[in-house]
Parts: structure tokens; C-alpha cells; sequence
């Protein structure tokens, strides 16, 4: 489930930051900050067909695919827990204030990276509660 989970959100992470067309959008006034550098600027209320990203959001929708599938094969480093946590924590914040388009796109990704941190990282709840069951139980000892 692990390994297909994530080989899901590398993929959907990949569509929705660089093949994704819509004439749909939304923005929030303080997106308007962030669309003074070329890098930065994304389609704001043109009603046309087509991708609602700016370059850096397409960059980053090719960079985290390949994080994701790393993260896949270094899952037991406490280093790549702390740091994925960084990456997804900046990702959430960044796509909040820079385009609500790409928030949106994020959050079936957010809620993959919750269930993630619940059920499958050393420091989870249900990793520490597991591990205690097993060690108090009798038939694992």
C-alpha cells in the first residue's frame, strides 16, 4: 500500500502541475504580490483553457515526483521524515499564498502525507502504539 501510494502521488503530482488544463480558477487577493517576477506569474481570471501554474509550480511538479519515489527507497532515514516534513510544510504555505489553484491541486497530496505521517513514519502515534502492543504482548516476546 506504501509503495503504491506514493507511486500514485508522484504521478498525480506530475498531471496536475504540468498537464492539467481547466478554463476554471481562484484567487486570493494576496496572490497579486507574487505576480511581479515571469517566474512567478501564473493566468489570473482569463477564462481561457489552460494550465494555471507558474513555472516555478511546474518546476516543483517535476522535483517532487522524483522526492517522492527517493523518500520511497530512504523511508527508514529519520533525516528523510524531518525533511519531507519540511518540504510538504513550505509547500502547503507557499501554494496557499501564491496560487489557490495549486492549493487546491495539492490537497488530495496533503491528505496522502497526513496518512503517511500517521500510519507508516517511526514517529507516528500508530508506530509507537504498535510497537508498544508487540512489546507487551506475550506471543511476540
Amino acid at each position: 500500500l506504501y509503495i503504491f501510494l506514493n507511486i500514485f502521488e508522484a504521478i498525480y503530482i506530475y498531471y496536475m502541475m504540468n498537464l492539467f488544463k481547466t478554463s476554471y480558477s481562484l484567487h486570493l487577493p494576496f496572490e497579486k504580490i507574487t505576480q511581479y517576477h515571469k517566474f512567478l506569474i501564473h493566468p489570473i481570471n482569463t477564462g481561457k483553457y489552460e494550465s494555471k501554474i507558474c513555472p516555478l509550480g511546474q518546476i516543483a511538479g517535476i522535483i517532487l515526483p522524483f522526492w517522492i519515489l527517493l523518500r520511497v527507497i530512504y523511508k527508514d532515514s529519520k533525516y528523510i521524515q524531518v525533511i519531507n516534513n519540511l518540504i510538504w510544510i513550505a509547500i502547503f504555505i507557499l501554494s496557499f499564498i501564491m496560487n489557490i489553484n495549486a492549493f487546491i491541486y495539492f490537497v488530495p497530496a496533503f491528505l496522502i502525507e497526513i496518512y503517511f505521517n500517521y500510519y507508516f513514519s517511526k514517529g507516528s502515534i500508530k508506530y509507537k502504539l504498535d510497537n508498544k502492543i508487540k512489546k507487551n504482548n506475550f506471543l511476540f516476546k
